[in-house]
C-alpha cells in the first residue's frame, strides 16, 4: 500500500536523525498506515479474524500448488471480459494478494 511504502522510506534511513519519530513518538503514531487510536491500545483486544479472512489466508497459502495454473489465468479471462461479478473479481484478488504476502507460508 502507499502508506506501507511511506512509512517503510521514512523509517529506513541511513542517518539516524532523519528518521520518522526520531524527535518525537507522535509523527510514528500519527503516521497514515497506522490508522489507530495508539492511546490505550495494550488495553483493547487483538482483532479477531472473520471465518472469511481465515479461508481466505489458507487458500493464499496453498494458492500455487493448488490454484494457480487454473484460477490466474481464469481470473485475468475473466477479469477482462467482465463475467464475473465484482465481489468475485475482489475476492480472487484478495487470495492472490495474501498469497503474495504470505509467499506459501504457515502464520507464524
Amino acid at each position: 500500500s502507499p502508506h506501507a511504502t511511506d512509512l517503510i522510506r521514512r523509517m529506513v534511513v541511513k542517518d539516524p536523525d532523519a528518521r520518522l519519530g526520531c524527535r518525537d513518538f507522535r509523527e510514528l503514531e500519527e503516521h497514515p498506515f497506522f490508522g489507530i487510536p495508539f492511546a490505550g491500545a495494550y488495553a483493547r483486544p487483538a482483532p479477531v479474524r472473520t471465518l472469511e479472512e481465515m479461508c481466505i489466508r489458507q487458500i493464499g497459502r496453498r494458492w500455487k500448488e493448488k490454484f494457480e495454473d487454473i484460477a490466474v489465468p481464469f481470473a485475468s479471462a475473466a477479469t477482462a471480459a467482465k463475467s464475473l461479478r465484482h465481489e468475485a473479481l475482489q475476492k480472487l484478488q484478495r487470495i492472490a494478494d495474501v498469497y503474495e504476502l504470505v509467499g506459501g507460508k504457515a502464520d507464524e
